[in-house]
């Protein structure tokens, strides 16, 4: 969550992070808005962690190359969506850290995959595989891939309809998600983090919000601390552990969803969840 100019931009991250917890939300727009510190948290257990993804990354990427399938590398930090876009008329079968950005929201893809399929770009189009280390695919993560596809589609002219993770120790076999399983539950979280989001450039005051219950039903007696994000310097949690930092949208519809591979037959759960917007 960063403002820029006149703007508030949003990231991937800020939506799984609101999904777990809106007053992690308000923390993060005070933080952007300069009315708190982001204070440093050094965990070394966590910077392994972050160390064993960039390697687990590095070997996907190496499969894919010795698979013989052409890559365009961008620089990670360094790139635009204009660069991303213009591999994508290229036609590269796989380009690696794609810059992604509508001016509202952003993101950064691990891997776009070429497929078969007509879009804007030709006879070919576009789908985002991303490389974690979690061997069970959060729902966090499945609604940031969402928004992948969303800002891919909108650069392709055609939505992708499928978003894929790869795990540590399955071949590099990734697992399959049907975008438009989660798309309309996915688009309810973001709008109410669009909502909950609402800036004003005139500084109104930021929505007051009060931690909530966690998922094991704890509630906190007194307002959260803030820490940074030991994986994110652009995000905060709440003060319960930096572990199980998750809370729920209690009282509400809206709950995490149990992402689950396609397998032709999308979780009751899911279903249900879609049906809500």
């Amino acid at each position: 969550m960063k403002i820029l100019g006149d703007r508030l931009a949003l990231s991937a991250t800020d939506l799984s992070a609101h999904l777990g917890c809106h007053h992690l939300t308000q923390q993060n727009l005070r933080a952007a808005r300069g009315e708190l510190e982001r204070p440093y948290f050094d965990d070394p257990t966590l910077e392994v962690l972050r160390q064993k993804g960039i390697e687990h990354e590095a070997q996907y990427l190496q499969h894919l190359k010795s698979q013989g399938l052409s890559v365009i590398e961008l620089p990670e930090h360094a790139a635009t969506p204009k660069d991303t876009l213009a591999a994508m008329h290229e036609g590269a079968d796989v380009i690696f850290q794609a810059a992604l950005d509508d001016g509202r929201w952003r993101g950064r893809a691990d891997f776009l995959l070429k497929a078969a399929g007509a879009s804007g770009l030709g006879d070919y189009h576009y789908e985002v595989v991303d490389t974690k280390l979690a061997r069970e695919t959060r729902a966090g993560t499945v609604l940031q891939l969402c928004l992948y596809a969303e800002l891919v589609g909108q650069m392709q002219g055609r939505r992708p309809d499928r978003i894929m993770v790869v795990s540590p120790g399955k071949g590099f076999e990734p697992e399959i998600f049907r975008v438009d399983h989660y798309y309309a539950y996915y688009q309810l979280v973001k709008r109410r983090l669009d909502e909950a989001a609402a800036f004003d450039p005139g500084n109104a005051p930021v929505e007051e919000t009060y931690p909530e219950p966690c998922a094991r039903g704890r509630a906190r007696s007194a307002p959260c601390h803030v820490l940074a994000a030991p994986s994110s310097s652009s995000s905060l949690v709440c003060d319960q552990s930096v572990k199980s930092a998750r809370c729920r949208l209690s009282g509400s519809s809206v709950m995490p969803v149990m992402a689950h591979p396609d397998t032709g037959n999308p979780s009751s759960t899911a279903r249900s969840q879609a049906s809500v917007q």
